[in-house]
């Protein structure tokens, strides 16, 4: 119903849209294989590919980090399609 509102969209950006923005310290999309215990390959929400090293990420309790999780994840770019996620969360 909101989304239908269009003040309401130009007040609040579409979710997927805020965690699309790496360079801003946020990522969100499709875990897509996982490399042992410290990396894990994403597709993000544009459909690019990402190595992100999980080592020593705040991940709560009650979530699975596995294939075809859908997560968001807060950290910053380490080189050309790399991320450190210091958080990830459910999606």
């Amino acid at each position: 119903f909101l989304r239908r509102i269009p003040v309401y969209n130009d007040i609040h950006p579409v979710c997927g849209n805020f965690w699309n923005a790496p360079e801003k310290g946020v990522l969100a999309g499709t875990i897509i294989d996982i490399k042992g215990d410290e990396i894990v390959i994403l597709e993000d929400l544009g459909e690019n590919t990402w190595t992100v090293n999980i080592s020593g990420a705040k991940i709560p309790k009650r979530m699975e980090v596995i294939f075809g999780e859908k997560v968001k994840m807060v950290g910053k770019i380490t080189g050309f399609a790399e991320f450190r996620a210091r958080e990830i969360r459910p999606f």
